[in-house]
């Protein structure tokens, strides 16, 4: 229904309205925005600008609601650029940070807390250069199950992978040079947080570096002193040990091991044997040799590898060799045998090198004659590495003669 409005020079104008419900009639009204001299009415095309908080009615969805963004678009708009739940930053074309507190929005990137590993879901993907050649990380680094960390490119701090740190372990044991490590600093002689100087007692083996004199160093025993202290002990090559104040030995059997010391016999003792013992090698040590009784039994000179013997049968007066000389030896007479099978008596020189001084001669009767010469003592050799030599004073035939000797170093 019109109104006619009677204000001076609106007399006569008329104002629209609109009945209500119930017959009540309210003014029609029409935004418009802008100059005084160019109002344009509000509509969805030239829509009015709001400042400061806008509260979506309950049910509102906004991803499909006309709710302007400040740079045009809707929540749709947003929504491209998450992709699984992440959103997408193209940190390649962010603008350089300005100088300053360095903040992003009311974010202090410098000041913020290291917050540690965050999953997938909370986390924002970032693209790196591929102009850089890794990201320093710190902290801890958990590999993907399945990962295999010797042959991954998981670079350690000082380049390489853990197949390099694989190469470096022997056994279950990671070998240090420690010849090439460098000297310890003054001070407290800290490795790490570990007080070396306060460690406890070791036990077992303790290698001395080489040069270190340990006669005069501190090295301690366990009951004091140092191996000076030992040294004043010994005498020789043996250890000198006061028996005299040694504890006495407790009552009962006195065995110190397996050795009954009081029920030993008095004097020396010699193994007994009814057969040859089994020989011992070269330069080792054995045991004096007895009967079953106790009674020592005696090689006459020398041990029998140290004897030699030979025979010979002359019928010429030429001078033949008896005994063979060997290097650096002498060779002893000890024993002659002489047989004289011709019906002439002979005499035989015995010279101790060929064609040398007769050190001998003995006499051979005929017919079966002959001669024993067993020498009360060993008849001397002049010099090591000559031959025994026999001569016959006439040639006949035939003269038996055997002889045996004695080594002795030459």
């Amino acid at each position: 229904m019109p109104i006619t409005l009677s204000l001076g020079t609106l007399d006569g104008a008329d104002l629209e309205t609109e009945q209500l419900p119930g017959g009540v009639h309210t003014q029609s009204t029409f935004l418009r925005l802008g100059p005084s001299n160019g109002l344009a009415e509000v509509s969805t095309a030239d829509p009015l600008p709001v400042s400061g908080t806008v509260t979506a009615n309950a049910g509102t969805d906004l991803n499909t609601s006309t709710l302007a963004l400040e740079t045009g678009g809707n929540l749709a708009t947003i929504a491209g650029a998450v992709a699984a739940g992440e959103m997408q930053v193209d940190v390649v074309t962010l603008p350089v940070l300005p100088s300053g507190d360095n903040n992003i929005g009311n974010v202090d990137i410098v000041s913020l807390p290291n917050e540690g590993q965050q999953t997938m879901a909370n986390s924002i993907s970032v693209a790196v250069a591929s102009d850089q050649g890794a990201v320093p990380v710190s902290g801890t680094i958990t590999a993907d199950a399945g990962t295999n960390l010797n042959t991954s490119a998981l670079a350690l701090e000082t380049g390489g992978n853990l197949a390099t740190l694989a190469g470096a372990v022997s056994g279950s044991e990671m070998q240090v040079d420690v010849v090439t490590l460098p000297s310890l600093p003054s001070g407290t002689n800290n490795i790490g947080d570990v007080d070396i100087v306060t460690l406890p007692p070791i036990s077992g083996t303790i290698t001395a570096n080489a040069g270190t004199d340990l006669n005069t160093s501190a090295l301690a025993l366990e009951t004091g002193g140092n191996l000076a202290t030992i040294a004043g002990s010994v005498s020789g090559n043996e250890m000198q040990v006061d028996v005299v104040t040694l504890p006495s030995l407790p009552s009962g059997t006195n065995n110190i091991g397996d050795v009954d010391i009081v029920t030993l016999p008095v004097g020396a003792r010699t193994l007994g044997y009814d057969a040859h013992p089994t020989p011992v090698s070269n330069g080792n040590p054995s045991d004096a040799f007895a009967d079953l009784l106790g009674r020592h039994c005696v090689q006459p000179y020398v041990p029998r590898e140290l004897k030699v013997q030979n025979t010979v049968v002359l019928t010429t007066t030429s001078e033949i060799t008896l005994i063979a000389a060997a290097a650096s030896t002498f060779h002893d007479l000890v024993l002659i045998l002489i047989g004289n099978s011709s019906g002439t008596l002979v005499t035989v020189d015995f010279r101790d090198a060929t064609a040398g001084t007769v050190r001998h001669t003995a006499v051979a009767a005929a017919n079966g004659g002959g001669a024993v010469v067993a020498l009360p003592v060993q008849l001397n050799q002049a010099v090591a590495n000559n031959n025994w030599t026999v001569q016959l004073s006439t040639a006949v035939s035939s003269v038996y003669i055997t002889a045996i000797a004695i080594k002795h170093p030459g």
